[in-house]
């Protein structure tokens, strides 16, 4: 009967088991974050390679249905997609981006997406139109009292985009705005800012002298607050204005004071230039080299749009492809199931049928079974003895799972699983014998304390002294259930680092004193919250007394928030 009940649980069992496995496949929040600080780092280090396989692995955690971690995903999907040149799809998820933050009540987030979307728009030099709305949109979600220096960010990239459009009425109003609340704030970043802004407006007005005194105002005081190609956008056009009225030294000297750290971006735009100043100059060998070299700049980045246009071509087609092979396996996934579930059906009728039939050999074989009455209490103590809790494992197992998915562990979950794989041999060997070498049982408590270790991590710190001069064997697992009960629940719910002894040593004549030692929160408390005795301590009880002595067994000397301290007194031999 117990064997057909054992047959059943381990189907049950089995079920719930391939359940849960598929359901751990969902990321969770730590991978996810880690993911995405991955991905960024690739992106920033322009790596693209691995990106696309990192963010199919990223887009699981959209199952989680939190909203904060959905907005981190599809902004780094939108960070990837900006840079390589796929701007509508960058332009999508930051969409959906926006969503989410709305639905949070996030106005300073979603005043974000919309102000990325805006620029990505104007990076990508389509929709003014589209540009404006978006840029109304953020500034309406973040009034000055939200954020002032953000506000002030948007009034200030609403009168670029007007200027754009060629709209100058326009853009001087909300960059005088956005500069007299920059004043106002000490908001640096945009007070320099505004002077390149100025300038380029003066240029378009002729006004080429106010041109270069809001570049010098840039350069003598606002150098150091504004990002470095705000600087050098500064710097090439005080050259032009010096071109365009004929200072073509000077114009020289502009150029030629920041062209070695120049960024990649404005490498074309100076060598244009500077072929024009060195034609004016009748250096005509130097005009021809920076003309091609203005070409040879333009080419590439021709040719690098090129690229990021097939690359995002064949990710559409991969991400295709798999999408289909996904469905595809889905469906195998469908139909195994239903055959496996069809297969449980019938091993369930047979088990019932099993279950009649042995219960009716039972039946008749009872008077047989009472005989060997004594010989199956031995057994059942042998397995006593043996029994380690099977979530203990289970959970070790999945532990060292991830090691060994973990390629910075690899070299671990070597070494705990040789520890796992001794542990369960020893378990075995010593389950048939009632007695066993104190150093055997020194190294079976090892093994299964470090294997406890990989759970808990830093949780504890164990120390086994075998203060036992003589070579010696005692009871087999003797102390081992009060181990396990000072790890499982007297450090589950401390914030302290627990601390576990074990120390063996003779008290007299063929006794032998084992204690067992934590700072937990106290076997007693633990019982009391769970209202029911140990079993590890009922265990330990039955095998004292079938040792035939009425000694001391074991007693608690404290118990409580200072932890729980046990001395067994046993046979030796």
């Amino acid at each position: 009967m117990k064997k057909v009940v054992i047959i059943l649980l381990f189907l049950w069992f089995f079920k719930g088991f391939s359940q849960e496995k598929s359901n751990n496949e969902i990321i969770d929040f730590q991978k996810a974050y880690q993911l995405r600080d991955i991905v960024s780092s690739q992106i920033d280090k322009q790596q693209y390679d691995s990106v696309p396989a990192l963010l199919n692995q990223l887009k699981m955690a959209y199952e989680l249905k939190v909203d904060t971690v959905s907005a981190m995903v599809s902004e780094v999907h939108a960070k990837y997609f900006y840079y390589t040149g796929a701007y509508e799809r960058s332009a999508n998820y930051l969409i959906e981006a926006a969503k989410v933050y709305k639905k949070m009540n996030d106005s300073l987030g979603a005043s974000m997406m919309y102000s990325n979307i805006a620029e990505l728009l104007a990076a990508a030099k389509s929709k003014p139109k589209e540009q404006l709305k978006y840029r109304y949109e953020a500034l309406e979600l973040c009034p000055e009292r939200l954020n002032a220096n953000w506000h002030i960010t948007l009034l200030h990239n609403l009168g670029i985009s007007y200027f754009e459009r060629d709209q100058l009425d326009s853009s001087t109003y909300f960059l005088k705005l956005a500069f007299d609340k920059s004043k106002a704030e000490d908001y640096r970043l945009i007070t320099g800012s505004s002077y390149v802004q100025f300038a380029k407006h003066s240029m378009e007005t002729s006004h080429y002298q106010d041109a270069i005194a809001y570049v010098d105002t840039l350069i003598i005081y606002y150098k150091n607050d504004v990002p470095i190609e705000v600087f050098q956008e500064g710097m090439i056009n005080k050259a032009r204005v010096h071109f365009n009225i004929g200072k073509f030294n000077e114009a020289e000297r502009d150029l030629m004071s920041f062209k070695n750290d120049a960024l990649t971006a404005n490498l074309e735009s100076i060598s244009d230039l500077l072929a024009k100043v060195y034609e004016k100059q009748g250096r005509f060998e130097d005009a021809y080299f920076e003309a091609q070299t203005a070409q040879r700049l333009k080419d590439s980045i021709f040719n690098l749009e090129k690229q990021l246009r097939l690359i995002e071509l064949q990710e559409q087609y991969d991400n295709e492809k798999k999408e289909n092979e996904n469905l595809l396996l889905k469906q195998e996934s469908t139909q195994k199931d239903l055959a496996l579930a069809t297969k449980n059906n019938w091993i369930l009728t047979i088990a019932v049928f099993a279950f009649a039939l042995i219960a009716a050999i039972i039946y008749f074989w009872n008077r047989r079974v009472l005989k060997e009455k004594e010989r199956r209490n031995q057994t059942e103590q042998q397995l006593r003895r043996a029994q380690i809790n099977p979530h203990f494992f289970f959970n070790v197992l999945t532990s060292i799972q991830q090691k060994v998915l973990s390629s910075s562990e690899k070299k671990d979950s070597v070494r705990y699983i040789s520890k796992f794989a001794r542990l369960m041999r020893q378990t075995l060997e010593t389950s048939f014998n009632d007695f066993v070498d104190i150093d055997e049982e020194v190294m079976m408590l090892e093994n299964y304390i470090q294997l406890q270790k990989i759970r808990y991590k830093s949780k504890f710190e164990y120390e086994i002294k075998n203060n036992c001069e003589d070579a010696i064997a005692i009871p087999t697992q003797i102390v081992q259930p009060f181990v396990e009960n000072a790890i499982e629940h007297g450090f589950k719910n401390i914030n302290h680092t627990g601390e576990l002894k074990v120390i063996f040593s003779t008290a007299n004549d063929q006794v032998l004193k084992a204690e067992v030692i934590d700072n937990g929160s106290g076997i007693e408390s633990d019982m009391k919250k769970k209202n029911h005795t140990s079993r590890a301590i009922q265990i330990i009880q039955e095998r004292l007394r079938l040792f035939k002595d009425e000694t001391k067994y074991f007693h608690d000397i404290s118990t409580g928030s200072h932890g729980t301290h046990i001395t067994i007194f046993c046979p030796y031999q």
